[in-house]
């Protein structure tokens, strides 16, 4: 009897020891949404660095937690680390499939990395659960158009300007691809129309622009650069474009005052 008292006595020790242990360890894990918080209020000071260390700590917590790898994504993009963003952007989208905006992120960041079938893919994911997202057909249009599928890319992108009529970069990305197509007439009107809805953005005056060189049509070019100027688009943007365009023969002193 006193042997069975023994050795429940020394069950009872190991017992407590293995608790103590085991409570121990669950102390000193750092907490995830402790370190997350503190993530969030460093990124926002632009402290890319320590939030990095933050989200990294919150995410050897809890490494199932996509909210954490998708801000983890964002720091990484801040800090200009494309590849370790790409990364943690499409776990992210993989963690969290329902949503939208982690999707579209993922789907970008490919589309930038010029993986354009699985870019297609998240984009495609998305227009199914809403078909009336407009940027995911945009970006499903980008994709199909990096992947030479223009016909595909054009229905698309029309969707879009249905969808969301006052988004001057649609247009150009329309113009873009009936140029591509050798479609003239309809690449000019997309492109014009981009400055129609946003005219005093500088991309839309460029996109002109630069379709009216390709084609050999200088004048046309100048005066489509001048005429953002005289609109007073925001930014250096034109000044560069019209200084890089003027020193041709006969033309660099037109230079000086862009």
């Amino acid at each position: 009897m006193y042997r069975e008292k023994g050795v429940m006595r020394i069950l009872a020790l190991v017992g407590i020891v293995a608790l103590t242990g085991l409570l121990s360890v669950a102390c000193g894990r750092p907490d995830a949404n402790a370190q997350m918080q503190e993530g969030d209020r460093l990124f926002a000071e632009k402290d890319y660095a320590g939030a990095l260390f933050r989200y990294q700590t919150a995410g050897q917590a809890d490494n199932r937690n996509g909210l954490i790898r998708q801000k983890l994504a964002l720091t990484y993009f801040a800090l200009n680390d494309q590849p370790r963003a790409l990364r943690e952007i499409v776990r992210a989208a993989d963690l969290l499939p329902n949503d939208t905006g982690v999707q579209l992120q993922a789907a970008r960041a490919l589309l930038v990395n010029r993986q354009f079938e699985d870019a297609r893919a998240r984009a495609e994911g998305v227009i199914k659960r809403e078909p009336t997202n407009a940027e995911a057909q945009i970006l499903r249009g980008n994709a199909s158009a990096g992947l030479q599928n223009l016909d595909a890319a054009i229905l698309d992108l029309e969707k879009a300007r249905e969808l969301r009529p006052d988004r001057a970069a649609t247009f150009t990305n329309i113009g873009a691809i009936r140029a591509a197509r050798g479609e003239a007439k309809e690449a000019e009107a997309a492109y014009r129309q981009a400055i129609v809805v946003a005219p005093k953005e500088a991309n839309g005056y460029i996109a002109l622009a630069t379709y009216y060189y390709s084609v050999g049509r200088p004048a046309d070019t100048e005066r489509v650069l001048l005429d953002g100027l005289k609109a007073e688009v925001p930014g250096a943007t034109l000044n560069s474009a019209l200084a890089a365009f003027y020193p041709r023969p006969g033309r660099a002193a037109a230079a000086e005052e862009p």
